[in-house]
């Protein structure tokens, strides 16, 4: 799953939490074009899900997704 931490309807992070529920090996990478604004968001960058910043670069894409289909 590729998803937007910010998206009109629910949050990408809702989205993955449902989604994981009903596939647990589903593999997340959440992008965002904001910086995260607090402490809870900043671990986001580090822990799983991954994350990416926007904007990102095609082969930068590529390096996430592979690194989230390797764990």
């Amino acid at each position: 799953l590729i998803t937007d931490l910010v998206m009109p309807e629910m949050g990408g992070r809702e989205l993955a939490t449902l989604l994981l529920r009903r596939a647990p090996e589903l593999r997340v990478l959440l992008v965002s074009g904001y910086e995260p604004h607090n402490p809870e968001e900043e671990g986001t960058r580090t822990e799983s899900p991954l994350f990416l910043q926007k904007p990102y670069r095609v082969a930068t894409l590529l390096g996430k997704v592979r690194e989230a289909l390797q764990r």
